[in-house]
């Protein structure tokens, strides 16, 4: 406070006196505020190395954390001597095992969302980048608005199969004029035309799978060519003209007049959020679909790819899966592709394959579309932090190269359109305003069939929910994570036990659904072994006994749905049942009824 001009005149001189004699030191210049404040910095910085680690029971940030903020601060050496792995958006984590307590210190009830909190300085780094391009003679990496590009179509124009299909058809249709009118049959035109038709129906095979409609009357066009090579029958060359025209009845039904829609996703838990469409495409008869997982990769510090990740086999059962490098792209040109990532190559933390960028796939079909793989909060412009978030998901190459994008509400629309405007431009607003359709998250759809999954859910927890005059018992949601049990140890083992005892004694009014975190026993097996054994033995009482619902395969927003309260750590499990309006009490290991189990 001294050193920062906080505290001045006698007072700070009695503040610095009592320094002096505390440390055996004279501090100079009392009056230059900046050459005090690093002097006595330096004394502090003697201070720390005064007692070992081997000596401390606790440890501090001691400037500015402690300095500022008293005890906050002081947190059990004992909370960083393991770590636990925790879930963090698309991976883990390793996290002190204190985590909870050194939350709770630094921000109370960190689990409480707080808005616009910050303000003009957030995110705090901002200032600093700024500073840092003032100084550079190039550019910081970034996405940066120059234009929507158009689409290469002199590239790929009269390469897609209907392009193609269509030139060999009328090519097969005047030789076919000709070869009708001829006496005698050119051989040489027979075979050409032949062979056309061939190359025709490997093609379509190749595009769309054996056994097409359109290459059985191809079959039959070159069986009539070859009888004609052999006899110029008038009978035969009537023949061929049916053909022709069932051929050309074909190609109209089943190629031309078909469209494509392809679904391009990389993470099989954004599945959901693109479902509902996809599920409308497959009903429409004309239409053929594919669902293309690809492979995404994490990367680097310097951007350089990771290992590959590719999740194909994590899709539901019933979506049936196009290998991404076996779909020729150039060749389907689909009228519609669907995408899920907007970013690409502009995350840092992770990406697709170049190919699968949107600048990319644009070329390829009539109308790119995203759908972002998440919904959020609703807010406003005036919500500064989230507002100036946008810039993460929705100033994006695939936001800008898509023809249409769809928002979870007009609301959202509204704030895309704002955001895309100051990113691009007041001249661009009309684009935004038009390509952007804030017509709701196709993961409402999924909503919808989740409360069917839900009642059956429900139908086959029965026997634990229903009560003996039909009616049904309240089921509370109970989570201990493996963050209590590094902290606690065998306190937390008790708790457990406490909480069977009292559930079984209320079985008649409640039931317990346990819902044990994910990395719960790997954890406690390689840190705790002896905890381990003993959460194992609980566990298989736990199940043996029915002493309620035990569920370590459900979701997590299923299990907030189904239960009526929740009960256990402090998580985002809890988050998410106070975010659906369930009551949420949190457990405290330390307090346990002593009652015998």
């Amino acid at each position: 406070l001294v050193a920062e001009g906080k505290i001045t005149g006698r007072e700070a001189d009695k503040v610095l006196d009592k320094i002096e004699r505390m440390l055996h030191v004279t501090l100079l210049n009392r009056r230059d505020l900046h050459k005090l404040r690093v002097q006595i910095y330096k004394e502090a910085e003697k201070l720390f190395g005064v007692f070992s680690e081997e000596e401390s029971k606790e440890f501090t940030r001691m400037m500015p954390d402690e300095l500022y903020h008293e005890n906050a601060f002081r947190l059990k050496k004992e909370y960083y001597d393991q770590q636990v792995w925790l879930p963090f958006e698309n991976t883990y984590l390793p996290v002190p095992s204190g985590y909870d307590e050194m939350l709770r210190r630094r921000y109370g009830d960190y689990m409480k969302l707080i808005r616009n909190c910050g303000g003009h300085d957030y995110p705090f780094f901002e200032t600093q980048k700024k500073s840092l391009q003032a100084v550079l003679d190039f550019e910081m990496p970034g996405y940066r608005y120059n234009g929507i590009a158009e689409r290469k179509k002199e590239v790929y124009e009269g390469k897609s199969l209907k392009a193609i299909v269509t030139e060999a058809y009328q090519y097969l249709t005047e030789r076919g004029q000709f070869i009708v009118q001829q006496e005698v049959q050119d051989i040489e035109v027979l075979g050409e035309c032949q062979q056309i038709a061939i190359d025709m129906g490997t093609l379509i095979e190749q595009c769309k799978g054996e056994g097409h409609p359109v290459v059985e009357v191809l079959e039959l066009y070159c069986e009539v060519l070859f009888a004609l090579s052999e006899s110029n029958a008038v009978e035969l060359r009537e023949k061929l003209s049916e053909v022709l025209l069932t051929l050309e009845e074909r190609i109209q039904k089943e190629i031309l007049n078909r469209s494509e829609v392809v679904f391009i996703t990389y993470k099989a838990e954004q599945w959901k959020y693109i479902q509902s469409v996809w599920q409308a495409a497959m009903q429409d008869e004309d239409c053929d679909v594919y669902v293309i997982p690809i492979p995404y990769y994490y990367k680097e510090w310097d951007g350089e790819f990771r290992d590959m990740q590719y999740e194909a086999e994590l899709f539901p059962e019933n979506v049936q899966i196009t290998k991404y490098d076996e779909f020729d792209f150039e060749l389907h040109q689909p009228e519609k592709i669907f995408i899920q990532n907007p970013y690409d190559e502009y995350d840092p933390v992770m990406s697709v394959h170049s190919f699968f960028y949107s600048a990319n796939l644009k070329n390829y079909t009539e109308k790119l579309v995203y759908i972002p793989p998440f919904v959020l909060e609703e807010f406003s412009k005036e919500s500064y932090r989230e507002y100036h978030n946008m810039q993460h998901y929705c100033t994006m190459p695939g936001v800008v190269n898509a023809d249409v994008v769809i928002v979870q509400s007009e609301n959202m629309k509204k704030l895309y359109v704002e955001k895309l405007v100051e990113f691009a431009g007041e001249d661009t607003r009309t684009i935004w305003e038009e390509k952007i359709l804030g017509i709701g998250s196709p993961v409402e759809d999924v909503e919808c069939e989740i409360s069917d999954n839900l009642k059956e859910i429900r139908d086959e927890w029965n026997s634990y929910i229903q009560k003996a005059d039909g009616s049904s018992k309240k089921v509370v949601l109970f989570y201990i994570g493996v963050s209590s049990f590094i902290q606690y140890k065998e306190k937390t083992l008790e708790k457990i036990k406490d909480v069977f005892r009292i559930f079984e004694k209320n079985k008649e009014d409640v039931v317990m659904l346990w819902k044990p975190q994910p990395i719960i026993k790997d954890t406690l097996k390689q840190l705790e072994p002896e905890i381990y054994k003993e959460y194992v033995l609980l566990e298989q009482k736990f199940k043996e006994k029915k002493l309620g619902i035990y569920c370590d395969s459900l979701e997590d927003n299923w299990a907030a749905e189904l239960c009526h309260a929740y009960y256990g750590d402090a998580s985002s499990l809890a988050q998410m049942c106070r975010d659906k309006g369930k009551p949420v009490m949190l457990a405290d290991v330390t307090i346990l009824d002593l009652m015998p189990m």
